[in-house]
């Protein structure tokens, strides 16, 4: 479409504010009203959940101990004596890496295990994270090794392998090497992860559309309601084109920006990537990983100029591809050319709606988050503007 069919009535200078920071953004908490059979589980993935959690039980047998966000160093040599016995515990440091609102973090180091990660969880952030499920998850994704190990689970916490590796930036997404590592790990995640206990349906397209209903009755006076009532029919036809690709639908990271890959130089089979931070994880459609990962390449800014050319798309979806198919036995095609245009037409798509998804996302945050170290407003007026953008491209 043409600039001139959408008319926000707000000068540009209004929309592009700077963002403010670079906060860890949290995203689908929104979801409480969605219709209950959204979420049933067959009884197969309930049964299977059930048997994973019995496992789970045996191998980790909960620790009757719950610990303070602020423990001392005794309260973890404490808990450290408990889960590694055979240990030297004088031997070991303590360093805290982070102190969230729902997490802290400590490095362990000196035991057997050269890094281990203990995470206490803060009171009540059970309300927002089902702790069973994500347990389920952890032990899931490590039995793949997308996620590392788990050595131990107290009435609020873990141990857990450390990741080796640094952070990466939205500027490294697009570096030949990582850029490629992360296609192949992403192809070999898509096509080997399988979580029992969540339900198989993508929630996307129910998500968004709830959220334009929300987004359009709060009436929020810097954006245009004409942005939401044009955005419905759109996402209506975008949900037709892309719902019939049901083959797409695959346990999801859905969340994969720079601070969620690590790039590790030093593994002894080469350099590699590690994904962190599968909260936001859930069967969802593999279109929408790989088009929410490519606006990341963005940054906070939304720097049009970053987003991935043509030809760095192509290469990066057959790379991924051609993972994807190998992890999951299928032959790989002559003409694999054909598939990877396909993929790519896909992802034009689903990059429409992750501008939108988290542009209401954090409109929506802005009216109702507590933290407010972060611009939600700015950064909504940002997606929503690359949003009106990338409509032109579908």
């Amino acid at each position: 479409g043409s600039d001139s069919s959408i008319d926000l009535r707000l000068s540009s200078e209004d929309l592009l504010l700077p963002v403010a920071g670079t906060i860890k953004r949290k995203s689908i908490s929104c979801l409480q009203d969605l219709s209950e059979e959204i979420f049933s589980l067959t009884p197969l993935s309930a049964k299977r959940k059930e048997d994973i959690k019995a496992q789970i039980d045996l191998d980790y047998p909960e620790y009757d101990y719950t610990a303070s966000v602020d423990a001392s160093d005794d309260d973890i040599r404490h808990l450290v004596k408990h889960f590694f016995p055979d240990d030297d515990i004088s031997a070991i440091t303590i360093k805290k890496l982070t102190g969230g609102i729902t997490n802290v973090l400590y490095l362990i180091k000196g035991l057997s295990i050269p890094k281990v990660l203990l995470r206490i969880s803060g009171e009540n952030t059970e309300h927002l994270i089902d702790r069973e499920q994500e347990l389920v998850t952890l032990v899931c994704l490590a039995s793949i090794k997308v996620a590392p190990p788990l050595y131990g689970r107290f009435k609020n916490g873990l141990f857990y392998g450390f990741v080796e590796g640094i952070t990466t930036t939205p500027e490294q997404l697009k570096d030949p090497i990582i850029s490629q590592l992360i296609a192949e790990h992403l192809g070999y995640f898509h096509a080997k992860a399988d979580v029992p206990g969540i339900p198989k349906v993508p929630i996307l397209f129910d998500t968004i559309e709830k959220w334009l209903e929300t987004a359009q009755n709060q009436q929020i006076p810097e954006i245009q309601r004409a942005l939401f009532e044009k955005s419905k029919p759109l996402v209506t036809k975008l949900r037709s084109e892309l719902e019939h690709s049901a083959i797409m639908v695959r346990y999801c990271h859905n969340d994969l920006l720079s601070g969620n890959i690590i790039f590790d130089e030093t593994n002894e089979s080469g350099a590699a990537v590690h994904f962190i931070d599968f909260e936001y994880g859930g069967y969802n459609y593999r279109g929408f990983d790989i088009a929410n990962h490519f606006c990341e390449m963005m940054g906070f800014e939304l720097d049009k100029k970053a987003y991935p050319s043509d030809s760095f798309q192509t290469l990066w979806i057959e790379t991924y591809l051609k993972s994807y198919m190998i992890h999951s036995d299928d032959e790989i095609p002559k003409d694999i050319n054909a598939d990877v245009q396909v993929l790519k037409e896909i992802v034009i798509r689903f990059a429409v709606l992750a501008h939108l998804f988290w542009g209401i996302w954090a409109l929506i945050q802005h009216q109702y988050s507590s933290n407010k170290s972060f611009d939600y407003l700015s950064y909504a007026k940002l997606r929503l503007c690359a949003y009106l953008s990338a409509i032109k491209e579908v």
